[in-house]
């Protein structure tokens, strides 16, 4: 609502900036801190992001000097659409950056949202209270703007526990800037050896705090701290990339990291692309629809709005992609009950009809056609199967031996036992699947009800798909072709006419969820953490956990993988890279290799 034409918070009671020049109180107090910072790539932490005016008016700073922004920032009660259209009606400067955030402006309920501003911008947007969100944020930040009300209105914001977490995400000489000169405040940051001063404001704002971090404090308050990075990140930028597996997984990642000047080496053991489930002529890129309270329903939308974030920005993909829209046809009551909790958490995602629920921006992808694309652009060897990973390199089956100083094991179904070398207690299995190539007799919206129909594609409508543990023979089958037409039967009308099948398979874990980390370190693990039974309720001092330096997994994406591995490409560069992680703790601790093990050693199970 409005108090005097100023946007204010009825739960605060307060409003969110000065009436009379926002913008240029929010340079004064805030975006200024940027001069101070000397240099190229900025991190700035925001609590309380409101209305976004700091973001975008440090963004904007950030551009001019020629500087690489990173900002992340919370936000407890997120602003409509509606409202920040209206507001930024008035802001012509911020017009371009505004449309970009609204684009991908999905808020996810305790989970981070990241955006992207062209190559010197990047937002990771946390919905949710801001004690959760430093719990659940591995990042340490140049600036920290301290916003969010009055601490009379929102003392939680300047209290001596938050500031301890905060210096926790603070870099060496961090910068800490707040409009607020409150003695609660000042106290807060003396007790937690901060170094303040008051500075003179802008307009109304008389004075502000300037303070500083003069060194950097261990993190005491992690959330399931062996699931930490650990102290094995690599180079800023490493030079020497392998990744194993040529399928929609290992392509999207060799694609993003040459999009930051990073090559790599491809390596697929098979003779052509024409082979696995990522050679299908036509798939849907749409999210798992489960309880919204889930963690396995956050990373699936949260997979999502990256992956459609990504289909939409790069241009040169749109041969290979249709934004067609996808509904979901409820099987039974527990999936009704799904979508309508779904469509009452996230109404500008979903749509609902009756037992339907329309994914709105679901994208339809030719995941053949697009890896040959990806492939050409790409230093992709074929024939190439690994018997053998070293610390600094691997041996072929022929022989050769490349060496790496990262590697991604990337293989789908055909990289489990690799990966299961460096720990058995991992959960891996590979799926059969067939999909049913058919000519086109169905011109709805694509639908997944016991099976799925994608929309024609060069003549041929692709439906499936079947889903089989026992047998992972990939020769086609006609019985799996019926079997597919008799699951969306009824959408299909009779006589239709087989035109050919795909078969492949997928690698799943054994709770759903896709393996993206570094890879652990097993006996540093068991030897580290081997008491945790009987640590359930005691003060735990535990070493940061240990990793296989310069190994990686991104697989088990299972039949989402269209979008699950887009959001397992981004956290690969965040992780090779060592930028802050672009999802939150939580559900970076359910894709870690390290799971299944911890839960036996929480259990006391042998291992």
């Amino acid at each position: 609502m409005l108090l005097n034409g100023v946007p204010y918070n009825e739960r605060f009671g307060d409003v969110y900036f000065d009436a009379n020049d926002p913008k240029a109180e929010r340079q004064s107090v805030y975006a200024s801190a940027i001069d101070e910072v000397k240099k190229d790539e900025i991190i700035i932490a925001e609590s309380g992001f409101g209305f976004g005016l700091n973001f975008f008016v440090s963004l904007k700073k950030a551009q001019a000097l020629g500087k690489k922004l990173h900002y992340i920032a919370c936000e407890i009660e997120p602003i409509s659409t509606a409202d920040l259209q209206r507001f930024y009606a008035d802001f012509s400067e911020f017009r371009e950056l505004f449309c970009e955030f609204i684009s991908f402006y999905y808020p996810i309920k305790d989970e981070i949202l990241r955006i992207y501003f062209g190559d010197f911008g990047i937002l990771d947007f946390y919905f949710g209270a801001a004690f959760a969100w430093l719990q659940n944020s591995d990042f340490r930040a140049d600036i920290f703007y301290i916003d969010g009300f009055s601490p009379s209105k929102n003392s939680e914001l300047f209290s001596t526990d938050f500031l301890a977490l905060v210096k926790e995400h603070c870099a060496k000489d961090a910068i800490l800037r707040s409009y607020s000169c409150a003695r609660v405040f000042k106290d807060a940051l003396s007790k937690n050896a901060f170094i303040y001063e008051k500075r003179a404001g802008q307009g109304k704002k008389r004075e502000f705090i300037h303070a500083r971090c003069p060194e950097p404090v261990a993190k005491k308050h992690t959330l399931n701290p062996w699931f930490a990075r650990g102290n094995s990140a690599l180079a800023k930028k490493p030079q020497k990339i392998v990744i194993i597996g040529a399928g929609i997984t290992g392509l999207l990642t060799a694609y993003r990291l040459k999009e930051l000047g990073i090559s790599s080496v491809v390596l697929e053991k098979n003779p052509s692309l024409k082979n696995g489930a990522s050679s299908n002529l036509a798939g849907l890129c749409l999210p798992l629809i489960h309880k919204p309270s889930s963690l396995l329903a956050g990373a699936h939308l949260r997979a999502f709005l990256a992956a459609i974030s990504f289909y939409k920005k790069h241009s040169e993909l749109a041969p290979f992609i249709s934004f067609c829209g996808a509904k979901y046809i409820a099987k039974n009551e527990d999936e009704k009950q799904r979508f309508k909790e779904a469509f009452l958490a996230y109404p500008t995602l979903f749509a609902k009809n009756g037992d339907e629920i329309l994914v709105k921006h679901a994208v339809q992808i030719a995941p053949l056609a697009l890896r040959q694309f990806l492939a050409s652009r790409l230093d992709l060897r074929f024939g190439c199967e690994v018997e053998k990973i070293f610390d600094s390199d691997l041996r072929l089956k022929n022989g050769q031996k490349i060496s790496f100083d990262a590697l991604i094991i990337a293989g789908g179904a055909h990289s489990n036992e690799l990966i299961k070398s460096y720990d058995k207690n991992i959960l891996l299995s590979a799926v059969r699947g067939q999909a049913t190539h058919i000519k086109p007799c169905y011109d709805g919206v694509p639908l997944s009800h016991k099976g799925y129909i994608c929309a024609p594609f060069s003549s041929v409508q692709v439906i499936g798909s079947s889903f089989d543990r026992l047998d992972l023979d990939c020769e086609i089958r006609a019985g799996e072709n019926d079997e597919n037409i008799a699951k969306v039967a009824q959408y299909l009308g009779k006589n239709v006419k087989v035109l050919g099948a795909n078969a492949g398979l997928r690698a799943y874990s054994g709770d759903r969820f896709a393996l993206i980390s570094q890879m652990h370190d097993y006996q540093g693990f068991c030897q580290d953490y081997k008491a945790l039974l009987w640590q359930k309720n005691k003060v735990q001092i535990l070493p940061p956990p240990r990793y296989k330096k310069g190994i990686f997994v991104n697989t088990a994406h299972g039949a989402h993988a269209l979008s699950t591995a887009v959001l397992g490409s981004e956290i690969m560069l965040d992780l090779l890279l060592n930028r802050p992680l672009c999802i939150s703790h939580s559900l970076f601790s359910e894709f870690h290799s390290a799971r299944f093990l911890i839960r036996k050693l929480k259990k006391g199970l042998e291992v």
